[in-house]
């Protein structure tokens, strides 16, 4: 079993978001060999996650058109499981922002890879929130943070699951 788990640390070296996908590191740890996926080298996160959960590394620097970025991060990704010979039964996408739910979704669309995206917010936004629920029609499950994230995606598939921290 692999798990791919997408983080975008652009923002954050280390922030809450990253403290969350630790956790779920651990868990995947328990069953399955972990591929990370960010957008920062020098991410702490990235660094630290890799030494503690002997993940491979993966970094997708953002940079110049988004769409060309977007591409390039599934295509790199493809190749990436593809030379592993990893079959799409024994794939799992982990997504936890909203940047790497289009590339969870990209994956899915083009190579059927299944995906999972953990919410930790409520999108107020109306084109955005439209968007999204559009997104994760195509996911396995949602992971929501609240009871109130959970209410604002109305996705049948979301599982409330409490951050631990």
């Amino acid at each position: 079993m692999l798990v791919i788990v997408l983080e975008d640390s652009s923002n954050n070296k280390m922030g809450g978001g990253q403290v969350i996908t630790l956790e779920a590191m651990k868990v995947f740890k328990r069953f399955s060999k972990i591929l990370l996926v960010d957008t920062n080298e020098a991410s702490v996160f990235l660094n630290n996650a890799v030494d503690y959960y002997e993940a491979e590394k993966m970094v997708v620097t953002k940079g110049g058109n988004a769409l060309v970025w977007l591409f390039r991060s599934v295509f790199r990704i493809k190749d990436n499981v593809a030379n592993k010979g990893t079959s799409n039964s024994d794939l799992l996408v982990y997504a936890a922002t909203k940047r790497m739910l289009v590339v969870a979704f990209l994956l899915r669309i083009l190579y059927g890879y299944k995906f999972i995206y953990h919410s930790h917010m409520v999108h107020k936004n109306s084109l955005e929130r439209l968007f999204i629920r559009f997104l994760l029609f195509f996911a396995e499950s949602v992971i929501a943070c609240s009871s109130t994230v959970k209410e604002s995606l109305a996705f049948r598939k979301a599982e409330l699951i409490y951050n631990p921290i």
